[in-house]
C-alpha cells in the first residue's frame, strides 16, 4: 500500500483504500499488506510516525468486522 511521498494513505486524493478493500473482498483476497512509502511531506524523515499512521489507517479499513 503506497503512492508517492507527500500524503499519508488516509489523506492521499489519488488512493481510495476503502474502494481497494471492496475490490479485494470481491476477489475473496486474503493475505498480506505491505506498507511502503507514503509519507507526510512535512515529516518525511519521521519513519515511526509515517508508518504508524499508515498501518493504523489500514487496520481501520481492513480489520472492520
Amino acid at each position: 500500500a503506497s503512492n508517492t511521498d507527500g500524503y499519508l494513505l488516509r489523506d492521499d486524493p489519488a488512493v481510495n483504500i476503502p474502494k481497494l478493500k471492496k475490490t479485494l473482498d470481491g476477489m475473496d483476497w486474503s493475505g498480506w499488506l505491505i506498507v511502503e512509502r507514503s509519507r507526510d511531506v512535512k515529516q518525511v524523515h519521521n519513519v515511526k510516525y509515517n508508518y504508524g499512521e499508515n498501518v493504523k489507517y489500514l487496520k481501520e479499513i481492513f480489520q472492520k468486522q
